[in-house]
């Protein structure tokens, strides 16, 4: 019975805590872009982050190679041309959710692709 007690205490606990989960919200406009994410440094590790312009250049380092390219707003994706050292990169577009106040997931090919996490700093 002590047992029961406990258990039914712990999920009572439990169920009554507050929703602790990040926030996600969906960057789908250029405007919110510039204000939520231009400027700041935006990297998976010490050797791989870029960092966007607000004149729509984009550099940054890939493995410790530099990064450079230029992004604009198409539809409700931000998408990228870039050459990683003299390597052109394909452009492409992708789907930017903000993950809390300072966490970026850029998932590929508009929101279809895989997903990427970034810090911004």
């Amino acid at each position: 019975m002590f047992k029961s007690a406990i258990s039914v205490a712990a999920f009572t606990l439990l169920v009554s805590l507050p929703n602790v989960a990040q926030s996600k919200d969906l960057i789908d406009n250029k405007n919110e872009f510039i204000q939520k994410v231009v400027g700041k440094k935006v990297a998976q590790n010490d050797n791989t982050w870029l960092r966007m312009a607000s004149n729509g250049k984009i550099d940054g380092r890939v493995k410790g190679i530099k990064v450079t390219g230029k992004w604009y707003w198409q539809g409700k994706f931000w998408c990228r041309t870039a050459r990683i050292g003299i390597i052109p990169v394909p452009r492409e577009c992708q789907q930017i959710t903000l993950l809390g106040s300072n966490k970026l997931e850029l998932q590929r090919y508009k929101g279809t692709g895989s997903k990427h996490n970034y810090t911004m700093y």
